[in-house]
């Protein structure tokens, strides 16, 4: 699997943190690669994925979400073993 120009560990080692999301251009394409994404992160080495949640406090862009780490080993989340429909 070719890794593009990204690169995850320089990417980590600033700081940067890693969420999924989906740059999809209609319904019918939400989530059309995720079936590829776990192999991908495995291949890039990213250790830890993060999610935003709702806050009662604003961030420093004043705005009412946080970032959060995913508890545990991503691996081992339930997402990775959900069957497409």
């Amino acid at each position: 699997m070719q890794i593009l120009t990204l690169r995850p560990q320089i990417i980590h080692r600033y700081g940067g943190r890693f969420a999924l999301s989906d740059d999809s251009h209609g319904p019918q394409a939400v989530g059309l690669n995720y079936h590829r994404l776990r192999e991908y992160l495995i291949h890039a080495g990213v250790p830890e994925l993060w999610y935003l949640q709702r806050s009662s406090v604003s961030n420093a862009a004043g705005r009412t979400i946080q970032a959060v780490k995913l508890d545990g080993n991503w691996l081992d989340h339930d997402f990775w073993r959900q069957k497409a429909t």
